[in-house]
C-alpha cells in the first residue's frame, strides 16, 4: 500500500503542474486551484490503481487504503500550510479519497 500511496503522490504533483501550466497558457482565471484540485483526484486514483493491481484480493479495500493514506499525506500539508478547512471539509474529502482509491482498486484488478 506504500508504494501505490507514493506513485498517487507523485503523479498528483505532476497532474497538478501540467493541467495548472496548460490552463494558465490557455488564460484561465482559475488555473491554480483547477490544476491541484485535478492532481489530487488523479492522484488519488492512481493510487488505488496501483494498490488494486498489486492486492491479490479485495483490490477495492486495497485502492481505498491507498487513497485514504495519499489523502492523509495532502491533508496534512494542507493544515500544516495553514488552510481554514473546516471538518466537514476534511470528512468530504476523506470519504471522496476513499471512493476514488476503491474505484481505481477496482479498474485496477488483476484479472486470472
Amino acid at each position: 500500500m506504500l508504494l501505490s500511496a507514493v506513485a498517487g503522490l507523485l503523479a498528483t504533483a505532476l497532474l497538478a503542474v501540467l493541467v495548472w501550466g496548460a490552463l494558465a497558457l490557455a488564460g484561465a482565471a482559475d488555473a491554480p486551484v483547477l490544476g491541484i484540485t485535478a492532481g489530487v483526484a488523479g492522484g488519488l486514483f492512481l493510487s488505488g490503481f496501483t494498490a488494486g493491481r498489486l492486492a491479490g484480493t479485495a483490490p477495492a479495500f486495497h485502492g481505498s487504503l491507498a487513497g485514504l493514506g495519499s489523502a492523509a499525506v495532502v491533508a496534512s500539508i494542507s493544515l500544516l500550510g495553514g488552510s481554514p478547512a473546516p471538518p466537514v471539509t476534511l470528512a468530504v474529502f476523506v470519504v471522496t479519497a476513499a471512493l476514488l482509491g476503491a474505484g481505481g482498486g477496482i479498474l485496477g484488478r488483476r484479472r486470472r
